[in-house]
């Protein structure tokens, strides 16, 4: 899909409860793998997070703002 093609993008966001057979926590493995420089952000309603995260990573509990979101991506120097 989107993360073995070669269209450029600096953040994956997911929610951790994702359709299908892998949840949020794979999917970022996943990605963290095949583009090592990306960032990811996790988020939930239904509980809080339950491993330790690098410093490309970010957890957000629901509901969040989108200020917050978008501070967050800027603080790791990324314009949106």
């Amino acid at each position: 899909g989107l993360l073995k093609a070669n269209k450029p993008f600096d953040v994956l966001f997911t929610d951790i409860r994702i359709p299908g057979s892998i949840d949020g926590w794979e999917l970022g493995r996943i990605a963290s793998e095949l583009r090592p420089d990306i960032r990811i952000i996790y988020a939930t309603g239904y509980s809080e997070h339950t491993r330790a995260l690098s410093c490309s990573e970010h957890f957000l509990q629901k509901p969040y703002r989108c200020e917050h979101v978008l501070r967050l991506i800027r603080e790791w120097g990324i314009n949106p």
